[in-house]
């Protein structure tokens, strides 16, 4: 493959990674993604680039990357997780130390190497084909999903794409808009008529996927993005102010014309929808338990994902009680207040200072005035869209991979021929690692495909936990697998299946040793132990999720029930009263009451009068 060749097939590959999918995985949405991109980064280490990366991007990545190592050993001593918990990141995002920084860093770099200000024209015209093609996928599933087909199985009323959420899927097309508008402004690809068309029809692929998304949040970052765009496209000369209004106006009626027609998208926008106006309230108190989180390890955090272990704690009775069972919260649904919780204010601060570097170097090219065009432009207007949008949502696979590729662009330097002969001995060492990664993400995307076969029971004459065990020795540094698969389980024995009764027992002690303070992990391992009727260990394990989650009222009464069973009956009838001094209206923990006290003195039993 000759450098030109390597530098366009990279370019593409990495933006097909951005919506890569598999299809067969019982996690379709997250590796698949990591992995096409490291490919991509694989094959960019033999192009020929005409930029770099900065130095104090790499310094600040390097500081980002210790930060959540010595996060991650925090969390281990401070709530026994598992080490490799928060430095893999947990599921369903992956947004650890060593699986989404190094891939996140390897494209930003990939972008800044081959899509800079210097960039060759035959890798832009590239790149800018792919990105359109990416979102002309995205809307076509998104319109079938929109009227009621399912390309991907999903039980979700919004089923988001190709991303598996459908705010990650506004976010996302909202941000290639963003750069596609910026690309069509450019003299270059307005005098290319193919490409002036491909551009077009990715632009109108982004609106679509967009507005089918029905997510309020992108809709606002989108306006904010174009309210960016507009100015920068006039102050640098790209076009004229004229030009750029009627640009502006046609792509606002063009948006509003595709949330008035897919499904549900108004009445989301105008609160009709029910659930939609609930979730505006609810943001306030997702932020509120998330700054409650960061306070409980403000200065190092405690590894990434670890939010998900930390919040049960502030939350009140009736999060649990007005919601299915064992809901999770694994976000504060803030990318600031995440970074807090997973790297506390050490992270908070490489962050600020990655961000205020990238400002700088930003503000300082636009003041040059040259080396400025179109999809730079663009690539500024998508980082903000991100920058907003992220403020209210989880950051997604694919929505971190995108700000990875943009910021790359916008904060590259050029490269020098001295530097490129200095760098030969480091891109062999890079080559090395990157097939390392490139195999390990391989094996870990092959990972979701038995863990799908076992968790749908398709090899009925199998072992119940076969499928688990080899998506565990394909990823075996990924406990999380160990994790579903004891849920999984769990839930086959408890509805009656004798054969997965064993394995559902040994899967859980497993997962509860690496997970002590999860409750879905933990519930498991109760029910395990409660359908072998071992009533004792089950209460104990009972007694750590109310340490863990004490306004949870369920759980509680559950605990309740297994102390009466092991005949600890005083203690039973003090947590079920307990329950009622939180919620006098839980008539589960009074029936519980009547009927331990019905044959005991009634002076031992005060909580049965009222």
């Amino acid at each position: 493959m000759t450098s030109s060749r390597a530098s366009i097939a990279a370019v593409s590959i990495a933006v097909a990674g951005i919506i890569a999918v598999l299809p067969d995985g019982m996690l379709r949405w997250t590796f698949p993604k990591y992995l096409v991109v490291a490919v991509a980064v694989g094959v960019a280490l033999f192009a020929r680039r005409t930029g770099r990366l900065p130095t104090w991007a790499w310094v600040v990545a390097a500081s980002a990357f210790a930060a959540l190592v010595v996060a991650a050993i925090a969390g281990s001593v401070l709530y026994g997780t598992d080490v490799w918990v928060g430095l893999i990141g947990r599921w369903p995002r992956y947004l650890g130390p060593l699986v989404a920084l190094p891939v996140g860093l390897g494209v930003a770099w990939l972008a800044a190497s081959l899509l800079g200000s210097r960039a060759d024209g035959t890798c832009v015209r590239a790149f800018l084909i792919s990105l359109s093609g990416a979102a002309t996928a995205v809307a076509f599933v998104g319109v079938l999903e929109a009227f009621g087909l399912r390309p991907f199985s999903s039980d979700l009323e919004r089923p988001g794409s190709l991303f598996g959420n459908a705010t990650d899927q506004g976010i996302v097309c909202a941000m290639m808009l963003m750069v596609l508008a910026g690309a069509a402004a450019a003299r270059w690809v307005r005098d290319d008529t193919v490409l002036r068309i491909v551009v077009a029809v990715g632009g109108i692929g982004a609106l679509i996927g967009l507005g089918t998304s029905a997510s309020r949040g992108a809709y606002l970052a989108a306006v904010l993005g174009l309210i960016v765009l507009a100015p920068l496209l006039w102050r640098t000369g790209v076009l004229r102010g004229r030009t750029i209004a009627i640009g502006a106006a046609s792509t606002g009626l063009a948006l509003t014309f595709v949330v008035l027609s897919a499904p549900g998208a108004l009445d989301r926008l105008t609160g009709a929808d029910a659930v939609a106006a609930a979730t505006v309230g609810e943001r306030w108190t997702l932020w509120q338990w998330g700054l409650q989180v960061f306070s409980t390890s403000p200065v190092v955090g405690a590894g990434s994902g670890s939010f998900i272990d930390r919040v049960p704690s502030f939350q009140d009775a009736s999060w649990y009680l007005d919601r299915p069972l064992n809901t999770v919260l694994e976000s504060s649904h803030s990318w600031i207040l995440d970074a807090a919780s997973d790297g506390g204010l050490v992270l908070v601060a490489v962050m600020a200072v990655g961000l205020g570097l990238a400002v700088r170097t930003v503000t300082r090219r636009l003041r040059r005035g040259h080396d400025v065009n179109g999809v730079f432009l663009g690539s500024i207007a998508g980082l903000i869209v991100a920058i907003v949008a992220l403020l209210a949502h989880p950051t997604g696979p694919a929505a971190f991979l995108l700000v990875a590729i943009l910021l790359g662009i916008v904060v590259a330097e050029p490269a020098s021929v001295r530097e490129e002969l200095r760098a030969v001995p480091r891109m062999i060492a890079a080559r090395v690692v990157g097939a390392a990664v490139v195999v390990a993400l391989a094996l870990a995307t092959v990972a979701e495909i038995p863990m799908a076969t076992a968790a749908a029971r398709v090899d009925a004459g199998a072992s119940p936990d076969a499928g688990f065990a080899t998506a565990v020795a394909l990823r075996p540094w990924d406990k999380e697998l160990v994790a579903l698969a004891a849920q999984v389980l769990t839930a086959r024995s408890d509805a009656g299946d004798a054969d997965a009764a064993d394995a559902a027992r040994v899967w859980t002690a497993r997962a509860a040793a690496s997970f002590p303070h999860t409750l879905a992990v933990l519930d498991a391992r109760a029910v395990t132990l409660e359908l072998a009727q071992d009533w004792t260990a089950a209460a104990a394990v009972r007694e750590r999720m109310a340490e863990v989650a004490p306004h949870d009222i369920p759980a509680r009464q559950d605990l309740a029930i297994d102390l009466a069973m092991a005949g600890d009956l005083d203690r039973a009838v003090q947590v079920a009263s307990a329950i009622l001094e939180e919620r006098p209206d839980f008539a589960n923990a009074r029936i519980l009451i009547t009927q331990i006290c019905a044959d005991r003195p009634r002076e031992s039993c005060p909580a049965a009068t009222g």
